[in-house]
């Protein structure tokens, strides 16, 4: 029952930021503000964070977690169209969430963090034609360009289907392997 009632107020603090960052800088969002817009006291916040920054990593934490689960379970090697079709569909039912932390001024930690963390899962995954040397740098280049599509998709309010998204993206990595 406890933990269910941590997942409940967890949540609901994570969907007041969301909401709040639509219309207030983050700077400017006070745990006070945070909580009136959660319907919680501050008691409660500060039973979970210590400040408004450590529950937007905890945002950023568990979407980047998702996304490598998704390419985690995917077979072993290059990334498929499946396998990016997956990440969009994420991204699709997320899309407020990404939204703000694509855009916020803060979001360049959250592009950096989200390349660092897939490269760290996915490096051992990268086509043995590649040199090692060449591996690290050519998975960020890649990954850092997929986010900034993703971040124009996501601003566009999705104008392509997932499907074509997925194609784009799936060309894009195997231009960067090709021509290694």
């Amino acid at each position: 029952m406890d933990n269910q009632r941590v997942r409940l107020t967890k949540r609901l603090l994570k969907e007041a930021l969301i909401s709040l960052m639509q219309t207030t800088p983050f700077d400017r969002i006070t745990v006070k503000k945070l909580c009136e817009e959660a319907g919680i006291n501050r008691t409660t916040f500060y039973l979970h964070y210590t400040d408004t920054n450590k529950l937007l990593t905890e945002i950023e934490d568990d979407l980047i977690g998702f996304a490598i689960s998704i390419v985690n379970d995917h077979v072993i090697g290059n990334p498929s169209s499946a396998e990016i079709f997956s990440l969009l569909n994420f991204v699709q039912a997320n899309l407020l969430t990404f939204k703000i932390l694509l855009s916020f001024e803060g979001s360049d930690s959250f592009v950096q963090r989200s390349a660092d963390e897939i490269v760290r899962s996915i490096k051992e995954r990268f086509p043995e034609t590649v040199p090692n040397e060449k591996k690290e740098l050519l998975m960020h280049f890649a990954l850092v360009g997929a986010l900034a599509l993703i971040h124009e998709w996501v601003n566009s309010d999705l104008r392509l289907m997932p499907e074509e998204m997925a194609e784009i993206l799936d060309k894009m990595y195997h231009c960067i392997i090709q021509t290694t």
